[in-house]
């Protein structure tokens, strides 16, 4: 019997994206803006319980380094 035992490296490369700034237009019923909060390990926003089970679209109008 034969125990194998290996390394794997992995090289980890960081890019920059550049990200632009595109128009978006849409056609809907109403427009809520919200600032995204902690929920848990992800990001969150509260929407009226009048919108349960709708479509819905976020855009997000900041960069992803926008600060507090």
């Amino acid at each position: 019997m034969y125990i194998y035992c290996g390394y794997i490296m992995v090289i980890m490369v960081m890019v920059k994206r550049i990200e632009k700034v595109m128009k978006v237009e849409i056609e809907g019923y109403e427009a809520i803006e919200k600032i995204v909060k902690t929920g848990g390990n992800s990001g969150r926003i509260y929407v009226p319980i009048q919108w349960m089970n709708c479509r819905v679209k976020l855009i997000r109008l900041d960069p992803v380094e926008c600060k507090d």
